[in-house]
Formats: C-alpha cells, sequence, structure tokens
C-alpha cells in the first residue's frame, strides 16, 4: 500500500487496508458448500454452514496458529501452479482412531503409485468429531502448467480405499477454487466448524514445502516495522488532544501496520513480490528482500 500526501490520507489508506484484508466474506465456502436449497456438505454441524452475519467466537492461541497455516499453505498453492482438493476421511465407530495419520500416509502412497500423482502434499487437521476425522488439503501440481484440472480423486476410488485401508467408509472430496477468497473462507470454515470445541482439535501435520513459509513471515513483518515510509505514512494518521487523542492514535497506527502487513503477505505468498507503504519487496534467494 503506497503513502500518500495530504492531510487524512493515511486515514484513507488504512480504510482500504482493511477493507482489502483477509477475513471472512458472507457466503460459504466454494469447496463443500452446498448449492442454494441444496443438501449441506458432510460432517457440515447441524446442517448448517458458518452463520452468516455472526461475530465469531473467541478462539484460542491453537486455533488462530492453525487457521494462519492452513490459509498459508493454501495461498501459496494457489499462487504456484497446484491444484487442491479439500478431503475429509473419517474413522469408523471401534475402528482405530490412532492409525489415522498413518493410514492416511498408506493412502497418500497409492495415490502416487495408482493414480499417477506422485510427491503429493497436503495440510492435515485432525480433531475429535465423531469417532476422529481428518481434515486434509491435498495440492498436487501437473508438471504440463497448461493441465488446469488434471488433478482428481473419484469419490468412489477414495472410499474403496480408505475402507480397504482403515475400514471406514465416510469420505469427502470436493475441488477448491483458485480465488484468494476460496482461501479465507475454507481455512476458517476449518476452524469454526470443526475446530471449534475446546479439545476438538488434536493436531495439525503437512508435507514439506521448498519455501519456509514461517522464515519468510517473519522476515517480511521486521522489514515492514523498520520502514521509515511507515512512520512517515503515521504522520498523516488524524490527531486529537488529550489522552485519549493519543491512545486513539496508537491503535490507529497499529491497525494501519497490520492490515499492511497482512496484504503484503497474502500477495507475497502468491506471486514472491509485494508492495507496502510505497516499497517493494520480493522474495530472492530465500531472503525477503526490499527491491
Amino acid at each position: 500500500m503506497e503513502a500518500t500526501e495530504g492531510a487524512g490520507a493515511s486515514a484513507d489508506a488504512l480504510s482500504a487496508a482493511k477493507a482489502q484484508a483477509p477475513g471472512l466474506r458472507r457466503g460459504a465456502p466454494r469447496s463443500g458448500a452446498a448449492d442454494e436449497g441444496g443438501a449441506p456438505p458432510f460432517l457440515d454441524k447441524e446442517g448448517r454452514n458458518v452463520p452468516r452475519g455472526a461475530l465469531r467466537p473467541s478462539w484460542s492461541k491453537k486455533q488462530v496458529m492453525t487457521r494462519q497455516a492452513v490459509i498459508d499453505r493454501l495461498r501459496y498453492w494457489q499462487g504456484n501452479g497446484y491444484q487442491c482438493l479439500w478431503v475429509t476421511l473419517t474413522s469408523a465407530p471401534g475402528g482405530p482412531e490412532d492409525r489415522l495419520r498413518g493410514d492416511f500416509q498408506v493412502l497418500r502412497k497409492r495415490i502416487g503409485r495408482g493414480l499417477g500423482f506422485p510427491r503429493m502434499e497436503y495440510i492435515c487437521v485432525d480433531t475429535r468429531e465423531g469417532h476422529g476425522v481428518l481434515h486434509m488439503i491435498w495440492a498436487w501440481r501437473d508438471p504440463n502448467p497448461r493441465k488446469k484440472a488434471s488433478f482428481y480423486i473419484e469419490f468412489v476410488w477414495l472410499q474403496e480405499q480408505w475402507k480397504d485401508i482403515h475400514g471406514a467408509f465416510h469420505v469427502n472430496v470436493k475441488r477448491i477454487g483458485k480465488a484468494d477468497q476460496d482461501a479465507r473462507r475454507l481455512s476458517r470454515y476449518i476452524v469454526a466448524q470443526y475446530c471449534g470445541g475446546q479439545n476438538a482439535l488434536v493436531r495439525l501435520s503437512q508435507s514439506r514445502l521448498a519455501v519456509p513459509l514461517a522464515r519468510m513471515r517473519r522476515e517480511l513483518l521486521r522489514g515492514i516495522k523498520d520502514l521509515p515510509e511507515r512512520y512517515e505514512a503515521m504522520q498523516d494518521l488524524p490527531r486529537v488532544e488529550g489522552m485519549e487523542g493519543v491512545l486513539q492514535f496508537g491503535k490507529d497506527a497499529n491497525r494501519l501496520m497490520w492490515a499492511s502487513f497482512r496484504n503484503a503477505w497474502a500477495k507475497l505468498l502468491r506471486v514472491r513480490s509485494c508492495e507496502v507503504f510505497g516499497v517493494q519487496f520480493a522474495w530472492i534467494d530465500g531472503k525477503v528482500q526490499r527491491v
């Protein structure tokens, strides 16, 4: 976001940044959402989606970090030529709940060998719903970039394989769109719907990624905090005399910084470069650098 001159410019910039910042838009996620008038998606709690217009209940640190991990992975995959699927695997009553993740790895190998999708990447949210459920995003990049819809697992094949491996037959698979709103909605949907209980979320696991997202994020945040341009933009924020004015200025400055960072981070994940406060950053040679 570019710093502009003139009184009130940064206030306008703050409003714009907040409007663009990642968050849930009203409506169901494209992947897994029921069509209007249709049946709810599998495992949709009480036959409903994330409530429209409802305030989000307070999340624990673990839930916030889970959502961050899911949305970061999905944005990276979407922006780097991967095709993504939302997959649910369940455990049968009395089934081997402690073998869920291990049996998934067996399934993953069968997908690579039998369907021709080697090195399929994933992120997995393991919850205690029912007898244990894995909510996953699978990602695969076709060597031929022209093929945009070559990665898919047929429902019947997936159901048969999971029953053979784990003894359960309740599965679900849906494509995920490539828009950023799909990443925002689905990541929030998974945490809000399936990790809402205090002990519902058991574990987050994921495949190795060529790019160290956590380090990339830290380097971008540090770079933005050190920008002289950030302090220049803060000078145009509205000021009011007195202690209340000082406190409000601090809040506005903090919101401006974090909204700008979130927008820049989402862009960096997708295209390896971003602009914030008029400054260009890029991921070059394994580092976030000002360019």
